[in-house]
């Protein structure tokens, strides 16, 4: 999975999907955690899963492209609900999701 923002700000990129998360369930799961080479998705309940992606920019685009994805046993039932959720947050937070 490959996810792009318009160049700006880490902290902004996750103050966005933050904000498109807003009141769903999934906002009490999942923490961002984002730095200059990666960002880290981590979604906790009943297990832990995290799935790390490698930034970089290339012009006016910042791109995160999944590197590796631990999935707990607890979640993996749920993987393609939780990814398609995950995907329609980022687009609402002003960015592309396209498989890597």
């Amino acid at each position: 999975m490959k996810i792009s923002f318009p160049k700006q700000e880490p902290k902004k990129i996750v103050s966005s999907i933050k904000k498109a998360m807003g009141d769903r369930a999934l906002s009490e799961m999942v923490e961002f955690t984002i730095d200059k080479a990666q960002m880290v998705i981590t979604i906790s309940k009943l297990g832990t899963s995290t799935l790390t992606f490698e930034k970089e920019v290339d012009g006016d685009r910042v791109f995160f492209t999944m590197v590796e994805e631990k999935i707990a046993f607890t979640h993996r039932v749920f993987k393609g609900e939780v990814t398609d959720a995950l995907i329609k947050i980022v687009k609402k937070a002003g960015g592309t999701v396209e498989e890597a």
